[in-house]
């Protein structure tokens, strides 16, 4: 499977003879007989595993050699930004990888550039950052899909931005 953008959940049937394969830009995410989450937001993704074990294996850009190799286990998930190349594993609830299905969107020290594409696809307006030092501001947080226009309103509680109103409806998102 090829994700592009998005959010899937996938739960694979244990066979080790046939590893069912997720690629997400650069990233391989490999499983057998376990339940994951997978979401790709701009160049970030993000692989959450709700049972079992996933092999994740991460690649340069532009070449065939694996930089970067994770194994997960229930509980952990992997951030990975293509943007600068880090990635960190992180111990969450392993309940809230599927809560998108219902929802909610759930963010862990995400940079806001790749919460903003996440919301994008949620939201009634489209959503600018103005300047790269904010789009690099971190936020963890869990917002309503259905309202995307509240959780806006409580940025500029949570962060040193300022959201302006443009003419055309969209939302400009400034450094205070």
């Amino acid at each position: 499977v090829t994700l592009e953008r998005g959010e899937a959940f996938f739960r694979v049937a244990k066979d080790p003879a046939r590893p069912f394969i997720v690629k997400v830009g650069t990233t391989t995410v490999a499983a057998v007989g376990t339940a994951f989450n997978v979401r790709r937001a701009g160049e970030r993704v993000v692989v959450g595993v709700a049972e079992g074990t996933v092999k994740v294996d991460v690649q340069a850009h532009q070449q065939r050699t694996v930089v970067r190799t994770a194994r997960l286990t229930v509980g952990q998930q992997l951030s990975i930004d293509g943007a600068d190349g880090s990635a960190s594993i992180q111990v969450v609830d392993p309940s809230g990888d599927a809560a998108w299905r219902e929802g909610l969107r759930q963010y862990r020290n995400e940079p806001l550039r790749s919460v903003v594409a996440d919301l994008t696809r949620y939201a009634a307006r489209d959503i600018v950052i103005a300047k790269p030092q904010v789009a690099e501001l971190r936020i963890t947080g869990t917002v309503f899909a259905s309202d995307v226009d509240s959780w806006l309103q409580s940025l500029e509680t949570a962060l040193p931005v300022r959201v302006v109103r443009a003419p055309d409806g969209s939302a400009l998102l400034e450094s205070r």
